[in-house]
């Protein structure tokens, strides 16, 4: 059991809004229970051929992935990128199969393990360590297989709305040692103790934050989350790029990249915005390199106005501009 607290966000559903909680989790029950049943490869590959055949005819979602890729890839023809759209379905079906096996996952025959001599610089390192990824391949498993290979690991991630799989994916993770702490205020003090304490602390980084910085991501402005680039700057943290690639099957590669050890400035905004340009630029090469196997599902490339940016609505007074001294 982790000795760190583990914030959790949302209200509690009270009343009638349980309803609406089981009737969410219960087909997310229903299939997963099937996998469960089944060897590892079997569900995997259920997984992949059931999302393959089911993803393309859930209208809205497969319509924003389409969107996304078309943002990400303008020149690309429209059959390929049907084709990306697909391979998106299924790698997305056979990781969610996946999820009741990754304890077999962590089986070191189904990972190909490349930058091995990082994770030993990392186990040497006298201070913080961040390592950082995005929703590639089977993400789960990727950091089921790196526990064990360096010091404590502990993985930043954000609750899913629904309490009932919150838990169920919690429990999941809590079976391989994982400390696990979620996204905003109520994580975020004992996600920094634990890097003083010398635990290795992963987070998936490809989301879009509303308030985030206006960056690029493919090319398209994205606005970006600078937790990861603060968070290292204030700790004076190395940095270390992991991506995980399926090969074939439930079977991966993991790599993990040269570290990055950043050299900090005075200006700190400067160095964050310095620093997420270049995590923006290494995440999109991965894209690049497999785009099937990245979550093109989520609105990546949805750029809202910021607050102070919107227009005042009709019969208000603007605040007055002030002038130039």
């Amino acid at each position: 059991m982790s000795r760190y607290r583990v914030g959790r966000h949302g209200r509690r559903p009270t009343g009638w809004q349980w309803l609406i909680v089981l009737a969410e989790a219960l087909p997310a029950g229903f299939l997963f229970g099937i996998a469960r049943m089944l060897p590892v490869d079997a569900a995997s590959a259920v997984g992949g051929w059931l999302f393959r055949r089911l993803g393309p005819v859930l209208g809205g979602q497969h319509r924003r992935v389409l969107r996304n890729i078309g943002i990400a890839f303008p020149d690309l023809p429209d059959a390929r990128r049907r084709a990306i759209a697909v391979g998106f379905w299924e790698n997305l079906g056979r990781t969610l199969f996946e999820y009741p096996h990754l304890q077999t996952l962590r089986r070191r025959g189904r990972f190909e393990l490349c930058g091995l001599d990082v994770f030993e610089q990392v186990n040497r390192h006298p201070g913080p360590v961040l390592g950082f990824t995005g929703h590639f391949a089977n993400w789960e498993a990727n950091a089921a297989v790196v526990d064990g290979l360096t010091r404590p690991l502990g993985l930043v991630y954000r609750p899913p709305n629904n309490p009932l799989i919150d838990r169920a994916l919690f429990a999941m993770r809590a079976r391989f040692g994982v400390h696990q702490f979620s996204k905003g205020r109520s994580g975020g003090r004992p996600l920094v103790g634990a890097l003083k304490d010398g635990v290795v602390v992963g987070m998936l980084v490809d989301q879009r934050l509303t308030n985030g910085l206006d960056l690029t991501f493919l090319g398209a402005p994205a606005r970006t989350a600078p937790a990861l680039a603060r968070l290292a700057r204030s700790h004076a943290a190395l940095l270390v790029p992991v991506r995980v690639e399926r090969l074939h099957g439930a079977h991966f590669r993991v790599t993990a990249c040269p570290a990055w050890t950043v050299r900090w400035t005075a200006d700190a905004d400067a160095d964050v915005e310095r620093v997420m340009r270049r995590v923006n630029e290494t995440l999109a090469d991965w894209v690049r390199d497999r785009p099937e196997q990245w979550l093109w599902l989520h609105d990546r490339f949805k750029i809202k106005p910021r607050r102070r940016d919107r227009p005042a609505a009709p019969g208000t007074i603007p605040p007055p501009v002030p002038h130039e001294p």
